[in-house]
């Protein structure tokens, strides 16, 4: 047996759940696999069959393969081309090949979901983007954009010979972030100019880079910058384009966007793009620091402006300083602020402030009392809050895996309790045996205070 998982159906019978091998990381189902669902009166047993897709840019095509005979429903669209989106049908081949030709271009960032309907109404689902890469002139991170996973080798060419390299993602990755560094392991900003070529699971991409540059007035006023002549820009936030606004840069790339109301939407990180003939996008960030507090720690963590110092400042609930530490801020936009090992820990009721230095405005986290305590007997997390708060809980299993997430929410007398093994319906139940780390989670805006339990 390579695997097993539990979950709890809902209303309507329906449930989602992940399947975890001994060690707690998870198995995905593969070709020739026996899958059983069992809930103790019927069981229901698949052999699950191939179902693979990919594609074609040029040809604007998507394939793959799949049980021969089966019908496949396929949804496609792209969160930067709204209106594109498609519905196509086949049905795979008694060679067990598919494709099908989109009535929408295919481009970077597209998603498109298959629906593979088998005999006695069992369904195969592939879901899978084309990668997109998120370059900012002036940075070393190059951002990869993925639906799940993916895994990354960068190279930046200057001058027609590569000064640079990065590579990054791997199972259950997410996003990749790829930091340029030469081969003395600096950070080599890109520039308008330069080529980036990337490995993006064994698939060759290769992005010229163009002009972009922006800077945000303080006051919610316009945003100006520089592009290529000619070159439409607009503002998004990350992965999702802001609809109504935008400018076309001038004949000398100068260019003006003003803000519209969700542009200015707090404690989200607005950016101006530039989307390249390749499909691939430029970038120009602006973001906010953040900060992520551990409660009876003495280190801060955080995100700000890359390549910039951060100070981190102490206040006691009067406001009287307890205590202040600086950091740098990374290539990839992290921080890490230390505190002396002989003051006091991080507690519940501080005033935790973040600020650029020098002189930027400071961000302001009252960090919130939070207990928690894990009961393995039980099957249980219960502890306190803030009355009428809604707290995260992070349940870690297997190493390297996105951890489980469980909403606790807390009662008006400060209390709250999660059942591991009973959550929300629908959702997989937490094996008591394969966890490795809780933490009990309360987000402020861009803010975080977290309670380590295990």
């Amino acid at each position: 047996m390579r695997g097993v998982g539990r979950a709890r159906t809902d209303d309507d019978g329906r449930f989602g759940g992940w399947v975890h091998a001994p060690d707690g990381r998870r198995v995905r189902p593969a070709a020739g696999d026996t899958l059983t669902v069992d809930d103790g009166a019927d069981a229901r047993s698949l052999v699950v069959a191939a179902l693979t897709g990919g594609w074609d840019l040029a040809a604007n095509r998507l394939s793959g393969t799949g049980p021969p005979g089966a019908k496949l429903d396929i949804v496609l669209w792209n969160p930067w081309h709204p209106g594109e989106t498609d519905t196509p049908a086949t049905v795979v081949g008694a060679d067990g090949a598919w494709s099908v030709t989109p009535a929408v271009p295919l481009r970077p960032a597209s998603h498109f979901y298959i629906t593979a309907h088998l005999a006695g109404d069992d369904q195969l689902y592939l879901c899978r983007q084309i990668p997109m890469l998120y370059i900012q002139p002036g940075s070393a991170l190059v951002e990869v954009q993925t639906l799940w996973e993916i895994r990354a080798a960068l190279s930046l060419e200057r001058g027609g010979r590569a000064v640079a390299a990065g590579a990054g993602g791997g199972p259950w990755s997410g996003n990749a972030a790829v930091v340029l560094r030469d081969p003395a392991g600096a950070p080599v900003p890109v520039a308008a100019g330069d080529r980036i070529v990337a490995d993006l699971d064994g698939e060759t991409v290769t992005v010229d880079v163009a002009p972009l540059s922006a800077a945000a007035a303080p006051d919610g006023g316009p945003i100006t910058g520089r592009a290529a002549p000619g070159q439409s820009v607009g503002l998004a936030w990350p992965e999702n384009p802001i609809a109504d606004v935008g400018a076309t840069a001038g004949p000398d790339g100068a260019f003006a966007i003003v803000p519209n109301e969700a542009a200015l939407e707090p404690d989200r990180d607005v950016e101006v793009y530039a989307m390249l003939p390749s499909g691939h996008n430029l970038r120009r960030r602006f973001p906010q620091p953040a900060l992520d507090v551990a409660l009876d720690a003495r280190t801060v963590t955080g995100l700000a402006e890359p390549g910039t110092r951060v100070v981190v400042r102490r206040r006691a609930a009067g406001g009287a300083r307890v205590a202040e530490a600086s950091a740098e801020v990374d290539a990839a936009g992290r921080f890490t602020a230390t505190f002396a090992a002989d003051g006091p820990p991080l507690a519940a009721g501080e005033v935790i402030g973040v600020a650029a230095e020098p002189g930027g405005p400071e961000a302001r986290l009252d960090v919130p009392s939070i207990a928690a305590a894990l009961d393995l007997a039980a099957g249980t997390v219960a502890g306190t809050g803030p009355a009428d708060a809604v707290l995260d809980v992070v349940v870690h299993v297997g190493a390297g895996d996105p951890p489980n997430r469980l909403a606790a929410f807390v009662d008006d007398d400060g209390t709250w309790s999660v059942d591991l093994r009973n959550p929300v319906s629908g959702l997989s139940v937490v094996d008591l045996g394969l966890i490795r780390r809780v933490e009990v989670e309360r987000h402020e805006g861009r803010h975080v205070a977290r309670r380590v339990v295990r």
